[in-house]
């Protein structure tokens, strides 16, 4: 990864910081943005302390103002952009009679809404720099479907089609676009999930032949490889 720079967004927890360093480890110059500022400084700082070159931006995904200018900003600080990696992401819990409209529009908004403003306002960067790639965080469920998890499987299903509609519109631009499709991680996310529904660690433990979730490095890992 010498001499790419990678924009991740959701970059200051679970799977987008772990990513971030994978990425930085193997010679990337990330940009770690998120809503969260102060907590995509401190991954970026842990980043620069050990020995790694990262930055840090606040985005909110759902705002095209903001992605364009977290955008413009890595561009200034890192000369170019020619790697993506939309991870932002939040989940909410409920069926589709029990769950309140705005929650549903939540997480269309970050979930899918926020990859099309994350993706609309960086492939331009990209094409600057002669191509790229672009990975998308999808989830298992846009297949297997989940309990309680309607919106959140929907916004992810979603993003299999927007991909490979992409991946066609911009390969003549030299820019790849993926999707990883993690299962279950231990991730802040998942954690959150654990800790709202009793019991569903070890009902999902029972699906995996490994008999334990999937760790963030692991998926990093093919993140890094896309």
């Amino acid at each position: 990864m010498n001499g790419r720079s990678v924009f991740i967004t959701g970059g200051a927890s679970g799977l987008g910081a772990m990513t971030a360093r994978r990425l930085a480890e193997e010679g990337a110059q990330v940009v770690v943005a998120d809503i969260n500022l102060d907590a995509a400084q401190r991954v970026a700082d842990a980043l620069n302390a050990d020995g790694y070159a990262a930055s840090a931006q606040q985005v909110d995904v759902t705002s095209g103002e903001s992605v364009l200018a977290a955008a413009e900003n890595a561009q200034d600080q890192i000369g170019k952009i020619d790697g993506v990696f939309a991870c932002a992401g939040i989940t909410t819990n409920g069926t589709a009679v029990d769950m309140a409209e705005d929650d549903w529009d939540k997480v269309m908004q970050v979930n899918l809404k926020g990859v099309f403003l994350t993706c609309k306002h960086t492939i331009p960067f990209l094409e600057k720099a002669g191509g790229g790639s672009i990975v998308l965080a999808g989830s298992i469920t846009s297949f297997t479907g989940e309990t309680k998890s309607c919106a959140y499987a929907a916004s992810k299903a979603a993003l299999v089609s927007f991909s490979r509609n992409m991946a066609l519109d911009y390969a003549k631009s030299s820019i790849r676009v993926n999707l990883v499709y993690p299962g279950h991680c231990e991730t802040p996310l998942v954690q959150e999930l654990f800790s709202k529904i009793k019991g569903l660690r070890e009902i999902l433990l029972t699906r995996y032949p490994m008999g334990r979730l999937a760790e963030e490095r692991e998926i990093a890992n093919a993140v890094l490889f896309l």
